[in-house]
């Protein structure tokens, strides 16, 4: 691969980062991307549809459809190989390229690898590199070693939004069915579900390759962004392209360089000839030049430096472009690795304590600090042994009253036992009114009620044959009465069941005057007077 061709910057990502750059450039280069796979996968539609309705199985079509994915997902891959190295295919060269390229990796994706997880991955290993079988084996370890988890996550969330897009498309037919016929568009939709015509099928296939054609490039797209980042990391592709470039400039700062050293070259033997032509007009002496020598080495002649823009002119080497390089190179992140730590801290460390180490021999403390630890430990012994005679001394005082505890936790037990075991409530009388009036009148007005409402239950059980659990509720004998076939017998139930309510939970008692109402007509509707007992189950009253 062209590393120097590359359209996007090279920098260390994560791998979310890397699914992000695959699904922009995926959504950069969808014209190509599309009308490549729409002109390549709507053919192959058609033919599955074909085969589908010569064998009179509709759901075989869509079956091919899904399992010639490997095969399509060649198009964007192709299409963002090219693309993303400055080579932008075009529909022509997208579609001639599917014929030879690289069709020997398409029986194993389409056979036994039709199934992986990490399909997106892997398919760029294999289809970009070109290596043999056992090369590609170990290239896909290496790639997919530390993102393997990453793709599997990536495909997952891919297949769920196919999902939800096809029972989207699927369901956006409701949006145009009024409210009133929503019912009968469900019955009538189980009843074609159970059916399955061929239609459904097709519309199912369609909906499907719909599906497919959105979100399959952008899940490919997703695999080429981890595939480029893994490679990254691998081969350091964005620190070769630093020094690549670097070369560059240090090339062209070279090649000045090499023009300015040839230059004074040419202009240094005129600059001697001058010098030794006016020595020997001055003919100096032996003293002299030694004199001068000796200057030489003691001191340096003030205008040497100005020798460099006589030899040189005034020209000199650029070199501002090479230090920018250089700063630009130590600025890079990949050449000046910084790594986040995260740790456990507390808020507010407690200060380093500061041991003073003696500067001479003490004194030996040893022996005190073991006479210290004997005599705690007999104190300790000492305050438990006082614990336990006290509290054999004061047991008199405190042992009867956990006794009695004790006792009063097996009494609660025994009388709930004993209350469970209750006898059952005693019958009603024979002459129903007169037992209620005597309640009423004599002060008892709970215990009226009480057997108002009990026998208004019996009543109502004889009529509907009803058949109510042993301490039904009022909410349970309403729910029976549901069955009495007059309206006005219904109502008379409920004002007994409220009524009644109200006086045992609310201490909420009717007047005189509604309470002999309430009598004087349930006695005209269920025809009570000094008869036998009814018959029916008892229900609890409270």
């Amino acid at each position: 691969m062209k590393i120097d061709a590359l359209t996007v910057t090279l920098r260390p990502r994560t791998s979310w980062e890397a699914i992000e750059l695959g699904m922009a450039l995926t959504r950069h280069y969808a014209k190509i991307i599309w009308a490549s796979w729409l002109v390549f996968t709507l053919p192959v539609l058609l033919l599955a549809h074909a085969v589908g309705w010569a064998l009179h199985r509709w759901w075989i079509a869509g079956l091919l459809i899904w399992w010639l994915k490997p095969l399509f997902d060649r198009v964007p891959l192709y299409v963002l190989s090219r693309a993303t190295f400055g080579d932008i295919p075009t529909l022509r060269q997208t579609l001639q390229a599917q014929r030879r390229w690289r069709g020997k990796w398409m029986w194993s994706y389409l056979s036994w690898r039709r199934l992986g997880p990490v399909r997106a991955l892997y398919l760029p290993v294999d289809l970009l590199e070109g290596s043999t079988a056992e090369r590609a084996r170990v290239r896909r370890q290496e790639v997919g070693s530390s993102i393997y988890g990453i793709s599997l996550l990536m495909t997952l969330m891919c297949g769920l939004f196919s999902i939800v897009l096809q029972l989207g498309l699927l369901g956006v037919a409701l949006l145009f069915v009024p409210n009133i016929y929503l019912k009968e568009v469900f019955d009538h939709a189980g009843a074609v579900l159970k059916a399955s015509p061929w239609w459904l099928s097709l519309i199912i296939n369609v909906t499907s390759w719909l599906v497919m054609s959105v979100i399959e490039p952008f899940y490919i797209g997703a695999g080429f962004g981890l595939y480029i980042n893994r490679r990254t990391q691998l081969e350091a592709w964005d620190i070769e392209l630093t020094f690549r470039r670097l070369r560059t400039r240090l090339t062209q700062a070279a090649s000045m360089l090499i023009c300015l050293l040839a230059l004074g070259l040419a202009v240094v033997p005129k600059a001697g000839h001058a010098y030794a032509a006016q020595a020997s007009a001055n003919h100096p002496t032996q003293q002299d030049a030694d004199d001068d020598d000796d200057a030489d080495e003691r001191e340096p002649p003030a205008a040497e430096p100005k020798k460099l823009p006589q030899i040189f002119g005034d020209q000199k080497a650029d070199d501002a472009s090479f230090r920018q390089a250089v700063q630009r190179a130590y600025a890079d992140p990949t050449l000046n690795p910084k790594r986040k730590i995260v740790s456990w801290k507390p808020r507010h460390p407690a200060p380093e304590k500061q041991i003073d180490l003696p500067t001479g021999r003490g004194p030996d403390l040893s022996g005190l600090g073991s006479w210290i630890a004997v005599t705690g430990k007999f104190i300790l012994w000492g305050l438990l042994a006082a614990l336990v005679i006290a509290l054999a001394l004061t047991a008199k005082r405190w042992l009867p009253w956990f006794r009695d505890g004790l006792l009063r936790e097996k009494t609660g037990e025994s009388e709930s036992v004993v209350r469970s075991e209750a006898p059952a409530a005693a019958p009603l009388p024979n002459d129903v009114p007169v037992a209620i009036r005597r309640l009423w009148y004599g002060g008892r007005r709970r215990e009226a009620l009480a057997l108002l409402y009990r026998a208004t239950v019996d009543a109502m059980v004889a009529q509907t044959h009803v058949m109510l659990v042993p301490g039904a509720t009022e909410a349970e004998c309403l729910r029976a009465s549901r069955r009495l076939t007059g309206s006005e017998d219904r109502d008379a139930f409920a004002r007994v069941v409220s009524m009644w309510q109200y006086a045992a939970y609310a201490q909420s008692f009717p007047s005189t005057e509604a309470f002999e109402s309430l009598l004087i007509e349930l006695m005209q509707r269920f025809a009570w007077g000094p008869v036998g007992a009814v018959a029916g189950p008892m229900v609890a009253t409270r």
